[in-house]
């Protein structure tokens, strides 16, 4: 087992987390992109999905369409009590996430805090984490 996944699963043990893993690029950075969504649940269930976002998708839409994707993926398996952690090498997607000025993202933003639905007290946790490319 690599060094990053005896990471993930001591800070995001797969029995508790559901995790979210996002990708997603264009042609030459602005033209023909796409995602791929994959998710696993703690009950061992995975979920995975590809797509086309147009032939006029930047690196940075793709990405921001792969992670709405996969929180529309888990929507309706969570529970007020759910964990969620999205892991994505967006690091200026997550940024912007965290930092929301970007109205493009606010969606995104809505769903983050609202998994659960409306008028509920309580919301599963959602943490954002860049996953790094290393060489090997």
């Amino acid at each position: 087992m690599g060094l990053t996944n005896k990471h993930l699963d001591r800070k995001y043990p797969t029995g508790e987390w559901i995790r979210i893993y996002t990708d997603g690029s264009a042609t030459d950075a602005v033209r023909n992109g796409g995602g791929g969504v994959y998710a696993t649940l703690p009950d061992g269930t995975t979920l995975e999905r590809s797509f086309a976002c147009g032939r006029r998708c930047t690196n940075y839409k793709a990405e921001t369409e792969a992670i709405k994707e996969g929180l529309n993926m888990v929507n309706n398996k969570i529970s007020k009590t759910s964990k969620v952690v999205i892991l994505s090498d967006a690091s200026s997607v997550l940024q912007t996430l965290e930092n929301i000025k970007d109205t493009e993202l606010d969606t995104v933003r809505k769903k983050t805090a609202g998994l659960y639905g409306q008028g509920r007290r309580t919301h599963p946790s959602v943490d954002t984490r860049t996953l790094q490319h290393r060489g090997q």
